[in-house]
């Protein structure tokens, strides 16, 4: 009997921990449509800086809208793969958010042709989404670390398992 009780106990502190976590991991989820949309530019100037050879007029290298390029890919990466979906809705949710990103992208790349020929503007806007991207970066990431420190350390009282802030 008292196997039975430890292994019920066991079970629902196993089950806590990611109940717990749910409300958390849903917080880097809440994208504002302003948000998507300035991500998107972003990711449309990047594709147009790096299609093909960079103009002499460029200064930004090519190495830095790479790297910028992976920050976004593992943003989007880390959105859509670590997405919670217990539920069928839930899994809905992420797909209609998929869905919604990339239909939204291609009517960007359509509609901001002129970051293809303003270089310097282009430029600018690449040095301009930093923050955006920082900010998404050091959620998923602090999110990540939660996680991870949550499946080594089950047990651990809710937010005991927080990851260090990386940053102001």
């Amino acid at each position: 009997m008292i196997a039975v009780r430890f292994r019920a106990l066991a079970l629902a502190l196993l089950l806590a921990a990611p109940m717990a976590a749910r409300g958390q991991d849903w917080e880097i989820y809440q994208v504002t449509p302003q948000q998507m949309q300035e991500f998107r530019t972003c990711r449309a100037a990047l594709f147009y800086h790096l299609d093909g050879d960079l103009p002499r007029a460029a200064r930004l290298p090519r190495a830095y809208a790479e790297t910028l390029l992976q920050q976004m890919k593992f943003i989007m990466t880390e959105t859509i793969r670590t997405a919670p979906h217990l539920t069928v809705a839930d899994s809905q949710t992420i797909m209609d958010f998929t869905e919604r990103f990339f239909l939204g992208f291609s009517r960007t790349i359509a509609e901001r042709t002129d970051l293809r020929a303003d270089v310097a503007a282009r430029e600018r806007l690449l040095i301009d989404c930093n923050a955006l991207i920082w900010s998404a970066m050091r959620r998923r990431i602090d999110a990540l670390l939660t996680r991870r420190a949550q499946t080594t350390n089950p047990y651990a009282p809710p937010g005991a398992a927080q990851a260090a802030p990386l940053g102001p």
